[in-house]
């Protein structure tokens, strides 16, 4: 069976492609995603594929390099002197022009959410995209995973415990002096 419009091959007996559900699945509970080849019978998401070789870095290899992105792998930016990963088609990482770009009349920032909103075209934090502070009337961009923005608590290191209450220190008695003239 083919679907209109997609011109990827067919995998397995189902007649679609990977991404139209045909192959073999991830063996994880509740997971639909094609299964990488390899032992494991999973996703990339779940531990299919190879992993990157650093030691102690269970992160998906990217390219030929057998490492992941924050370990070289992949592409890097063509920048002379940049080892950033590259973004996208471009040959450069998001800081030299990589990726896609905010859609806001003369800015050149990167875009934070790549595919856009529900309210339109790919944009800056500073101009409307990614995630917005969850305090209610606060329009300011999320930063970290709690949602917030800097004022609100956003990216805050984790909760420390408050030091003890100190007792209060009982004040010295005062010094009467008399001066002798």
């Amino acid at each position: 069976m083919l679907l209109t419009g997609c011109g990827k091959s067919a995998e397995g007996k189902s007649g679609k492609c990977k991404g139209h559900g045909g192959g073999k699945r991830c063996t994880e509970p509740g997971c639909e995603k094609g299964a990488v080849a390899g032992p494991v019978q999973k996703c990339v998401a779940h531990g299919g594929g190879r992993r990157c070789e650093e030691p102690g870095c269970s992160v998906s290899a990217v390219g030929g390099s057998g490492r992941c992105k924050a370990h070289g792998g992949g592409k890097r930016c063509s920048d002379e002197g940049c080892g950033k990963s590259a973004v996208g088609s471009s040959g450069k990482c998001k800081a030299h022009g990589g990726g896609r770009r905010c859609e806001e009349p003369g800015c050149t920032k990167s875009a934070a959410d790549s595919f856009g909103s529900a309210s339109g075209p790919p944009r800056c934090v500073s101009h409307g995209g990614g995630r917005r502070c969850a305090e209610q009337g606060c329009d300011k961009g999320a930063k970290g995973p709690n949602g917030f923005c800097k004022t609100h608590g956003g990216n805050a290191p984790a909760a420390v415990a408050p030091a003890p209450a100190q007792p209060a220190k009982a004040a010295a008695p005062a010094v009467k002096t008399t001066a002798k003239v």
